[in-house]
C-alpha cells in the first residue's frame, strides 16, 4: 500500500508539471480534462489509477484533484451546468478539432510530457489573446471573455487529450519498478525544461 501512496504521489507530480497552465481553470475546468482524460484512458490505465486512488475518492478521479472565462462560459452559454460545456467540448475534438487532435499529441523530442510544447503553446497564447488590447487599470468586458472562450475550451480539451496520453503511457504494459523508473526519468526531464 506504501508503494502506490508513494506512486501515486509520483504520477500527481508528473501530471502538474505536465499540465502547468490548468491551475487557473478552476475547480470545472480540472473536471473537464479529467472526463475526457477518462474516456480515452486504455483498460490497464484506467484500472491502474482506479487501483490507486484512496478508498474515501470513491473511484472518482477528481475527489483527488481538484475561473473566470469557465464560470462565464458556464452561466452564459452552458445553463450553469459543467457536463453540459463537457459534451460541448468533446463534441469539438471529435469534431471542429478533429484535424488536429494528432498534432496535440506529438513532440519534437522523445518524451511522455512535452511540458515544453505546452508552455509555448501557452506562452503564444497568452500574447495573442490573454493579454492582448488589455491595459494596466481597465475592467475586462463581455467582448473581451467571449472571445476568449474557444481558446480556453480548447485549451482543456488539449490536456485532457494529453493527460491521457501520459497515463496510458505510464500504465503501459510494464511492471511496478518499471513505472518507477519511467516516472523518475519523466520526473527528471520535466526538471531540466
Amino acid at each position: 500500500m506504501r508503494f502506490l501512496l508513494y506512486f501515486l504521489h509520483l504520477v500527481l507530480l508528473l501530471l502538474g508539471a505536465a499540465v502547468p497552465s490548468a491551475q487557473a481553470w478552476g475547480k470545472e475546468g480540472h473536471y473537464m480534462v479529467r472526463k475526457i482524460a477518462e474516456e480515452l484512458f486504455s483498460k490497464r490505465a484506467k484500472a491502474a489509477v482506479l487501483n490507486l486512488l484512496p478508498e474515501s475518492a470513491g473511484g472518482d478521479l477528481a475527489a483527488v484533484w481538484d475561473t473566470s472565462i469557465i464560470e462565464t462560459a458556464m452561466k452564459d452559454f452552458y445553463h450553469n451546468d459543467v457536463d453540459v460545456m463537457l459534451e460541448a467540448i468533446k463534441m469539438n475534438i471529435t469534431d471542429e478539432w478533429a484535424d488536429g487532435v494528432k498534432d496535440w499529441k506529438k513532440c519534437r523530442e522523445k518524451s511522455a510530457t512535452c511540458a515544453d510544447k505546452y508552455a509555448t503553446e501557452s506562452i503564444t497564447l497568452s500574447c495573442d489573446y490573454a493579454y492582448k488590447d488589455v491595459e494596466q487599470d481597465i475592467t475586462l468586458g463581455d467582448d473581451y471573455f467571449f472571445s476568449r472562450i474557444p481558446v480556453v475550451e480548447k485549451r482543456i480539451a488539449q490536456a485532457g487529450v494529453r493527460l491521457a496520453q501520459v497515463i496510458n503511457h505510464v500504465f503501459r504494459k510494464r511492471g511496478k519498478m518499471e513505472i518507477l523508473e519511467l516516472l523518475s526519468q519523466k520526473l527528471h526531464q520535466i526538471h531540466l525544461i
